[in-house]
């Protein structure tokens, strides 16, 4: 049985590997990431910033994380923020940082589950919509987004100069 809850300071190296997993293996992923893209969203330091936004997260005092456990192993996590958009008439956003599940755990509605407990916290912090990116290629997770009812919203073009 799967357990989903909120997390907690203790599970940073349960979430840090859990985020490797998720950033690196999409980074390197080409069908989601096209060479191209690559060039523009790469980091110096890589493995220091996926350190740091864990940490950042777990003591994030406009976000949360919750993650999924089965027998003491994390097996996904969500992480979202509420961020402020004053001169905007839904001003208040519920902006979903990460949504990963490992491989083996997908498609068994775990992932809907966390979904559903941030949009829960979200809706008790009265945002009024929620946001997210996702990489263009990105077809899957475009789909599934889509099947939560979101909508393209804003497309970012960029060039390596």
């Amino acid at each position: 049985m799967v357990l989903i809850r909120r997390a907690k300071k203790s599970d940073k190296d349960g979430l840090l590997q859990l985020a490797s997993v998720f950033h690196i293996g999409t980074r390197m992923n080409r069908n989601i990431v096209s060479k191209k893209l690559f060039e523009l969203i790469k980091y110096r330091n890589y493995k220091k910033h996926i350190i740091e936004d864990v940490s950042n997260s777990l003591t994030d005092n406009k976000g949360i994380v919750f993650v999924a456990e089965q027998n003491g192993q994390l097996v996904g996590y969500i992480y979202g923020s509420v961020k402020l958009q004053p001169k905007k008439i839904l001003e208040k956003v519920g902006y979903v940082e990460d949504w990963f599940m490992l491989d083996g755990f997908r498609h068994k509605g775990i992932g809907r589950k966390l979904w559903a407990k941030l949009m829960t916290w979200f809706k008790s912090k009265k945002c009024d919509c929620i946001e997210l990116k996702v990489y263009p290629e990105n077809e899957p997770s475009k789909k599934i987004y889509r099947k939560l009812g979101l909508i393209e919203k804003d497309i970012i073009m960029g060039k390596k100069l």
